[in-house]
């Protein structure tokens, strides 16, 4: 063998040792769903700087579920979740000791848990009266994800902290296929797919 075809013959295996699965990520406790979805978003607190990692820049309906039917790895882009100034100075609404952070951009339903996760909150829970009436007079003109979905074991609606809906609050129509998280506008809570883009409300105790 030619000391030129030896030194081609190592370029090659030295690439393919190299080699790294493009879709193994990493996943923190408020992002369980993302794996599924091949969305990662690294964040560094301290400086301000939340990233993600989503499939193309145009937007999130019909994410797939499976790796199986992942796009090539050069059709994610790396674009941010929110800007350093609102990471670092959010515009959080205080109401009967929380406070309530009304998204201006778009995300489906799992992008915007992690970005509230993000800054030390999660997606809003509605409790009582005197919080709906809040959040009605905030949504009055656009769609708000909230921290409810559909579970299929249960075949019921819960809240992300796994208690049910009050009645008196919270009434939802029978359940519709693919729509298994829930928005809020002007006061009333509908299903919604979890993969269509649409603002979100978060939710945290304390400053």
């Amino acid at each position: 063998m030619t000391h030129k075809l030896k030194e081609n013959v190592c370029f090659l295996l030295s690439l393919v040792g190299s080699e790294k699965d493009p879709y193994q990520r990493s996943h923190s406790s408020g992002s369980e769903h993302l794996l599924n979805i091949g969305v990662n978003i690294p964040r560094d607190i301290s400086s301000g700087d939340v990233l993600r990692t989503v499939a193309g820049a145009e937007g999130i309906g019909g994410v797939p579920q499976t790796t199986d039917s992942l796009p090539e790895p050069q059709t994610y882009s790396t674009i941010r979740a929110t800007t350093t100034a609102a990471v670092q100075h959010p515009k959080w609404k205080r109401h009967q000791g929380k406070f309530y952070l009304f998204s201006e951009a778009k995300e489906n339903w799992s992008n915007s848990r992690t970005v509230c996760d993000s800054l030390g909150s999660d997606l809003v829970i509605i409790n009582d009266k005197k919080q709906l009436e809040f959040l009605h007079n905030k949504t009055k003109n656009a769609d708000y994800f909230i921290g409810l979905t559909y579970t299929e074991p249960q075949r019921k609606w819960l809240w992300i902290d796994d208690t049910e809906t009050k009645s008196n609050l919270v009434t939802m129509k029978p359940h519709e296929v693919d729509k298994d998280c829930a928005v809020i506008r002007a006061g009333a809570v509908n299903s919604a797919s979890c993969y269509q883009l649409n603002h979100w409300i978060c939710e945290k105790t304390g400053g």
